[in-house]
């Protein structure tokens, strides 16, 4: 997939207008090394403790080479359009680490 230069700005301004966050989250290969193909992207409106906050997603097929351009932009116009989910944050977790322990990523 090829991008647009001013989509990748605008989704960029999007997200700092929105006060939205981003991480990309990528596979390990045996040896601990990232391996280029398959990912997620999440982009998040973070919220105070023992609130909901809301969470968008593009995924990466595991088939295609990880692309965190791509993946930013893809994640803002799900959250655009609507596709979003809502988490609760605990008073002992951030926003980062709740996202972390869905996707069972350690942190």
């Amino acid at each position: 997939m090829k991008l647009d230069p001013q989509e990748i700005v605008r989704a960029n301004e999007y997200i700092e207008n929105n006060g939205l966050r981003v991480t990309h989250f990528r596979y390990y290969n045996l040896d601990g090394t990232y391996q280029n193909k398959g990912g997620m992207t999440v982009v998040w409106k973070d919220s105070k403790p023992g609130r909901l906050f809301t969470i968008s997603t593009a995924l990466c097929n595991e088939s295609d080479i990880f692309s965190r351009n791509i993946g930013r932009v893809l994640a803002v116009q799900n959250y655009e359009q609507g596709h979003r989910v809502q988490l609760m944050k605990s008073n002992f977790h951030t926003a980062y680490e709740t996202i972390c322990q869905l996707f069972l990523i350690e942190v």
